[in-house]
């Protein structure tokens, strides 16, 4: 198995009880990464950072709206001011809504988008420059298996929308 010894990974939407994120983060704490823990679930956050810490890993939570840039800015100044550096970001924070196109309005349409496209968006501009300050860095964007063969599988036509915008980002 791969080692992260002290690496800084960012984990969005690593707060869920069960969702990816926090497996992603389990798996590379255990590979010596330092982590962070973000999502907008503040109690989730806590959970997965008492977890790696009781784990023997090492880890700080932030609540992070990844819809916004503010606290986007303010997660990679946190990071920094805690660890001094960000070696790799791993978009996971994600939602998904079954609906069908029918019943679908703009405002779910631009809800998927803002979290699952424009999120990525914010989170990976923020970390380029300490990334390019310090020559090194890795960025991770999940996408799905809808974004390449359509809707139906984990939510809606915007959802598959979403997630291969994700994959030509």
């Amino acid at each position: 198995m791969f080692r992260l010894d002290d690496q800084v990974a960012i984990i969005t939407g690593s707060g869920s009880p069960k969702g990816i994120g926090k497996e992603i983060a389990l798996t590379f704490a255990k590979q010596g990464a330092k982590l962070v823990i973000a999502d907008l679930n503040k109690k989730g956050v806590d959970e997965v950072v008492n977890e790696i810490e009781n784990q023997g890993g090492v880890a700080f939570g932030i609540e992070l709206d990844v819809t916004n840039k503010v606290s986007v800015d303010n997660m990679i100044e946190s990071v920094m001011d805690h660890y001094g550096k960000i070696d790799i970001l791993v978009n996971n924070a994600g939602i998904s809504q079954k609906v069908t196109v029918e019943d679908m309005t703009l405002t779910d349409m631009q809800k998927i988008f803002t979290v699952n496209m424009f999120g990525l968006f914010l989170t990976t501009q923020a970390v380029l420059k300490p990334m390019k300050a310090q020559n090194y860095g890795r960025i991770v964007s999940l996408s799905s298996v809808s974004g390449k063969r359509g809707g139906g599988v984990f939510g809606g036509a915007h959802y598959s929308a979403s997630k291969a915008a994700v994959l030509g980002f």
